[in-house]
């Protein structure tokens, strides 16, 4: 997982709280003044992963709806 852009280093979490985290990224970013968060998710493969890939999916979605402001999230299935 990866958020890419220039100027200061925003401030960027990992989702601790679920199976694979190093598959869930979130990051707190301005863009054109606009506060925003910048999400990133890869779902795990559902034949290995199993249950997993519906916990991650939860979790993830959970800490989206916390957020305040406008999300711009990046999904890969």
């Amino acid at each position: 997982m990866a958020i890419a852009g220039y100027g200061p280093a925003p401030r960027t979490w990992l989702a601790t709280d679920v199976p694979l985290p190093e598959r869930a990224l979130l990051t707190e970013t301005t863009v054109e003044g606009l506060a925003l968060t910048a999400a990133s998710y890869h779902a795990p493969p559902g034949v290995n992963r199993k249950i997993d890939k519906a916990r991650q999916a939860v979790a993830f979605a959970r800490r989206l709806s916390a957020r305040q402001g406008p999300v711009l999230l990046f999904w890969d299935e």
